[in-house]
């Protein structure tokens, strides 16, 4: 459709547009927000590390992964918070897909690894968890200035909004609700806390949420029985990951991490694979 001026000149119709760092866009905005972080985040993540991000590289993978936490992973989330990303939705698969990648790289890693192992191993949170973290921190920012008008209006949709409602306000409920939290609407009729209490409760809770569902996962695989994470947590890489001291043991190390967590062809798989390319 052209549109034209009462001069019958025609006029450019821009179809997003960026401000304060999000694209605004009437179709599919979510996810071009999600592919925009992707694309800043894999360009970040290059142009830092270049080489030592190299399958073969023999940086140790703590520090690759230092780098990547302090520089690279805040701008996959940026500006995250303020948006409803459901668990299960595919702008949330595309963040977790790329998170995996990352984490692959960093430990030198085949596509079929489990899961499980890459966040222990490291010591990460999963994104979804750093997502929920940081729109928990946005309303505590909010809780904490009664006087404004997102204030009124987030209080206004906790209350008249209904449970499946699209509105962050229902999707702030949902997080609570997933993290052992009070509803957001009691959370606002009391005091709020310090921010440094905030901040030290939900990441008690949100950390103890994954690491729960992360060693289910990993107890359910029978490849990563050698991997004792009921030892981990997702606050601190491995004890292995600690201990390297020149880049000839790189290589040692992520042989020792593959068979850790289980990331090996064993008999039962190529077996499976034999019969698979016998029939």
């Amino acid at each position: 459709m052209c549109i034209r001026d009462r001069n019958n000149k025609e006029i450019e119709v821009s179809e997003d547009n960026e401000h304060l760092g999000q694209v605004l866009s009437g179709i599919n905005s979510l996810q071009k927000n999600i592919d925009q972080n992707v694309d800043k985040t894999r360009k970040c993540l290059f142009s830092l590390m270049g080489s030592p991000f190299s399958y073969h590289s023999q940086v140790n993978p703590a520090v690759q992964h230092q780098t990547w936490s302090i520089y690279a992973s805040p701008i996959l989330r940026s500006g995250l918070s303020p948006l409803v990303l459901q668990p299960q939705s595919v702008s949330m698969k595309t963040l977790e897909i790329f998170q995996k990648k990352v984490l692959r790289g960093f430990l030198g890693f085949s596509s079929r690894s489990p899961i499980p192992g890459l966040h222990f191993l490291v010591g990460e949170l999963p994104i979804s968890g750093q997502i929920h973290r940081d729109c928990l921190s946005l309303f505590w920012s909010i809780w904490i200035n009664p006087e404004t008008l997102c204030y009124q209006v987030i209080k206004y949709l906790l209350i008249h909004a209904k449970d499946n409602s699209r509105t962050w306000a229902s999707h702030i409920r949902s997080i609570t609700k997933m993290y052992g939290l009070p509803d957001p609407t009691q959370l606002l009729q009391s005091p709020p806390p310090s921010k440094h209490a905030w901040k030290r409760k939900c990441n008690y809770l949100v950390y103890s949420y994954h690491e729960k569902q992360l060693r289910a996962s990993a107890q359910s695989n029978s490849r990563m029985q050698r991997l004792n994470v009921e030892l981990l947590s997702l606050h601190s890489p491995h004890p292995l990951l600690k201990n390297i001291s020149n880049p000839r043991e790189v290589q040692k190390l992520k042989c020792q991490l593959k068979v850790l967590s289980g990331d090996f062809y064993t008999n039962s798989v190529i077996g499976e694979r034999n019969g698979t390319s016998q029939q």
